[in-house]
């Protein structure tokens, strides 16, 4: 009998994350933990957008 490992878990910055051995299942964790923050920029870029289309209203 032999084990092999298939994953690790990383705690890096108080966040925890279960790394993949097989390269898919990585590229997929990694797409869905950046998600988020992508979203999360694209949320603060609309609302700065639209400050600065009130703001030109305004003047």
């Amino acid at each position: 009998m032999s084990l092999q490992p298939v994953a690790f878990v990383v705690v890096e910055n108080g966040e925890t994350r279960l790394m993949s051995l097989d390269h898919n299942i990585n590229m997929v964790d990694n797409i869905l933990s950046v998600t988020p923050k992508i979203l999360e920029k694209i949320q603060k870029l609309k609302i700065m957008i639209v400050k600065t289309r009130i703001k030109r209203m305004l003047k």
